[in-house]
This record gives C-alpha cells, structure tokens and sequence, in this order.
C-alpha cells in the first residue's frame, strides 16, 4: 500500500504526553513542551506534575500520599520497515531526584509557588525529532485581551487526537493578560480543560486577514504580505489547572516570562 502523505500543524509536534510513576506504578498523566538552551533541551511542565504535591498546600496529589520518582515521555520514533518510513510510539524515562535524592528540575527564582519547572532530559534515541517550542512566539506582534480566542493543546485524560498528537481545546481569556492575576505573573482562561493538560502550552492563533497587534491597532494583512498561521502565533504560557479544586471552568496560565527566569538560573555551558 502506498504510504499517504498528510499534513500537520507544526505546534501539533510540540505537545509530549507525559506519566509520573513511583516505584512503576502510575500516578498521573499530564502534558509538557521543550525549550532548548545551550544545546540542552529542557522538559517544561507544572511544578505539581512532578513533585506530586499540591503548589499552594504542600500536600500530596495522590489519594496514596506517593510522590513521584519518574516521568516518562512518549515520543513519535520513526524507522524504516520493507523501503518506506513508518511511525511508531517510544517512551523515554527520565529520573526525577538525582544521586543525593534531590529533585533534578529547576524551580522559579520564587520557588514551587511558581508552578512552572524545567527539567534537563537526556538526548533521544536516534529515531526520535524533538520540536522544541521557540519562545520567541511570546514576543509575536499580536493582540491578546479579554474574550479573544486561545488554545490549549494538550491530552486530556491522557487522550490523543489520533496517533500521539494532542488535543487542541478552545478556550478564551478571561481575565485582563497584562494584570497579574493573585500577585503572581498568571492570567485566566474560560475552558473546559481536563485533567492531563497540565503543562499544556497555550497559544493565541491568528489564521486570516486584518488583525490588531499588541498596541490594539488594526492591520491589513494581505497576499503580499507574510501573516500567515506560522507568523501570527502568540505563545502565551503554560496550562496549570483549573481554580477551586476543578469546580470553575476558569484555570490558570503562567505567563512566558516565567519560563524564561527560570532559565535564566541556569549557568550557560
């Protein structure tokens, strides 16, 4: 059978499926997304995704009070099989306390009240393509404000959208993106994310003609022009859950900023 070409949105790459375990047995499902810096790629995800415990209370997330020890990362690998390309599902597994029992992420200069981590992971099996996400897409000359259009992709219930590829689910900003929301640098999404799409990157989607960019003017995008889809997307932070236990159809996004202090703590190599 020939084999079909299809065609992908390029941010449909960038998603991983995520599963903490302690001691091999299953705890949670989640999303992350990489951001490469100085040839090292990093795992950005929630603080609580990895630690297991509840940001504001401390407490464990697991009804069993087990923390999790290690995160696997399932990947598309491709191989070769009778002359054509084909594709398959891999995992990788990464530690999450080093030798001396400490966790190997690196928090927010603010701690674990910051609820965005990054965690170094080892170069891939040779078969594997990671599509770091480039956080220059929080710069994009594009408008943001309350009642616009964002997307959140991830898995919900560690589901995919066929394949590995995730789930992109609708939401709108519900709060004023430029005001801290509680003190901390996060804005507010109307959606109805699930469980598993903590650490989900969100991203405002611009796909036609005539937009306002950031200072709110109008502008007329034409043929002539380069203000496509690839252009016009904003990156604006990571997914972290929903307000009062799931109760509210609101949750939180941190906003790019933080990622971008957090690697700052990083010595360059």
């Amino acid at each position: 059978m020939e084999a079909r070409q299809i065609t992908v949105d390029p941010l449909s790459f960038v998603s991983v499926l995520l599963h903490t375990t302690c001691n091999d047995l299953s705890l949670s499902q989640a999303t992350g997304f990489f951001i490469s810096k100085d040839r090292q790629d990093y795992l950005i995800t929630n603080g609580h995704v990895l630690a297991g415990r509840n940001p504001q209370t401390n407490k464990p997330l697991s009804d069993t009070a087990a923390l999790p020890d290690e995160v696997s990362l399932t990947y598309h690998v491709w191989f070769d099989e009778n002359g054509q390309r084909r594709t398959g599902l891999g995992r990788a597994t990464e530690q999450l306390k080093d030798a001396a029992g400490k966790p190997r992420w690196h928090e927010h200069p603010d701690g674990a009240k910051v609820d965005v981590v990054a965690l170094p992971v080892a170069n891939p099996d040779v078969r594997v393509t990671r599509y770091p996400l480039d956080l220059a897409l929080a710069t994009t000359n594009l408008f943001a404000g309350v009642g616009e259009t964002v997307s959140i992709i991830g898995y919900p219930f560690g589901l995919t959208g066929g394949g590995l590829f995730p789930v992109w689910k609708t939401g709108h900003i519900a709060s004023e993106p430029e005001v801290d929301y509680d003190d901390s640098p996060v804005f507010l999404v109307d959606a109805t994310a699930r469980p598993g799409m903590s650490g989900s990157p969100v991203v405002r989607r611009f796909g036609g003609f005539g937009y306002r960019n950031r200072g709110g003017f109008e502008m007329i995008a034409s043929s002539t022009m380069s203000a496509g889809r690839s252009e016009l997307t904003r990156f604006m932070g990571v997914y972290s859950g929903r307000l009062r236990d799931g109760a509210a159809e609101v949750g939180m996004v941190w906003k790019p900023e933080v990622i971008e202090q957090i690697l700052g703590t990083i010595p360059s190599s």
